[in-house]
């Protein structure tokens, strides 16, 4: 990862994939049980990390993800994925 970026984190990512599945930045808050500008923050800090805008915002119609938020939503899924698998196995 380049100096330029700041270090991703798994909150992140969490915020990111719940806002995709959910169509929604309070949706997703109301699933991970977070206030949702906790959401949009995660959202937000994510997008700046990766240099890259990841949802088109609604006015109260929620969020869609760009075309670089649907090509980065399957390795965001595969790292969450990866992430509980290797909490399970430190257990």
């Amino acid at each position: 990862m380049s100096d330029t970026h700041e270090m991703l984190n798994l909150r992140q990512v969490e915020a990111f994939v719940a806002a995709a599945e959910e169509g929604s930045m309070t949706a997703a808050a109301e699933r991970l049980q977070v206030s949702q500008s906790a959401v949009s923050l995660a959202v937000s800090a994510l997008e700046r990390s990766l240099g890259t805008v990841l949802f088109l915002r609604h006015r109260g119609r929620g969020v869609t993800p760009t075309a670089a938020g649907r090509e980065l939503l399957l390795p965001a899924r595969n790292l969450m994925a990866d992430a509980d698998a290797m909490l399970s196995q430190a257990d």
